[in-house]
């Protein structure tokens, strides 16, 4: 954590901000995203952003049938996350658990509410394949505000509706 506020410069005062902040039973999580962060998202990310980000992921793991069957690391690693590759860092998280939550509230599996969004999460939010799209890599929230998406940009919003319910992702 030390060398991520180091590298991270003018934003160090964020990311501390973000770890003091964190609750208690989030403050392995926050320093694990702080730790693990590209040096881009070090410089940028603001504390409100992840202070959301980690608040809802634990949410979602309380919640769900299978949250507390999760390994620790597979969680850090594969639901805590905030990006997928080299979308925009937009707050995604709190608009997908909206939606997702009640499409998977009677999933007894990870597996099974993965299904169950597959199915549904593109129809839901009206998102569809297009090479019309702007760019190939976008965040869930370009991908929902134009309606279109790459292979790419629909991986990302699966990913992350998958990440929003706890169950664990990673393209």
């Amino acid at each position: 954590v030390e060398q991520a506020l180091k590298a991270a410069g003018d934003n160090r005062g964020e990311l501390e901000k973000a770890l003091a902040q964190a609750p208690e039973g989030q403050k392995k999580g926050m320093a694990f995203l702080v730790a693990n962060m590209r040096e881009r998202d070090l410089k940028s990310l603001h504390a409100d952003f992840l202070l959301e980000n980690v608040d809802l992921a634990y949410r979602a793991r309380k919640e769900t049938a299978w949250g507390a069957r999760i390994p620790e690391d597979v969680f850090l690693n594969d639901v805590l996350a905030y990006a997928n590759i080299d979308e925009a860092r937009d707050s995604w998280r709190k608009k997908l658990y909206e939606l997702c939550m009640p499409l998977v509230k009677d999933c007894k599996t990870p597996a099974e509410a993965a299904r169950k969004l597959n199915g549904a999460v593109f129809t839901k939010l009206k998102v569809r394949y297009s090479t019309q799209r702007r760019q190939a890599n976008q965040s869930p929230k370009e991908s929902i505000e134009q309606g279109l998406a790459s292979c790419s940009g629909l991986s990302f919003l699966l990913s992350d509706a998958c990440r929003s319910v706890s169950v664990p992702a990673r393209l």
